[in-house]
């Protein structure tokens, strides 16, 4: 196995078990096919993540993206960056919300199709120093 291969796979590891380290979810209920909102008891507050979210559209497309945006207020605009200046044409945020499909909603809907949205985490210096003990 190459050493790009190996280090992949750890990447990936070491993603898995952040997931379920973070998650609040133990190993066995992990394995079973249960997602953590099916885990919620019923009336619970559903909790937030953060998401980022890329939409990518052409330099044709750029000043509807803009204007759509622009048009849900000067507080959602502030929430975007755009790399269009330098010929990247995508605008780029960072959205807390319940779910995927939440953090979609405040794409514009024309541009929703080629938008992509991620969960992304934060960690603190201990989480990593015991994502090195789990794997010595």
């Amino acid at each position: 196995m190459t050493t790009r291969k190996i280090k992949t796979a750890l990447v990936c590891f070491i993603g898995a078990a952040a997931f379920v380290l973070l998650s609040g979810i133990t190993p066995s209920l992990a394995q079973t096919k249960e997602t953590p909102k099916e885990v919620v008891k019923e009336g619970a507050k559903a909790e937030k993540a953060w998401f980022m979210v890329t939409s990518p559209h052409t330099e044709e497309e750029c000043m509807k993206a803009l204007d759509d945006v622009a048009a849900k207020g000067a507080k959602d605009l502030a929430m975007w960056r755009w790399g269009c200046m330098s010929g990247d044409h995508t605008a780029y945020a960072f959205f807390e919300a319940a779910n995927q499909d939440e953090a979609m909603k405040q794409v514009p809907e024309n541009l929703r199709a080629k938008a992509k949205v991620s969960k992304v985490d934060q960690f603190t210096v201990e989480q990593i120093k015991s994502f090195h003990e789990m794997h010595h």
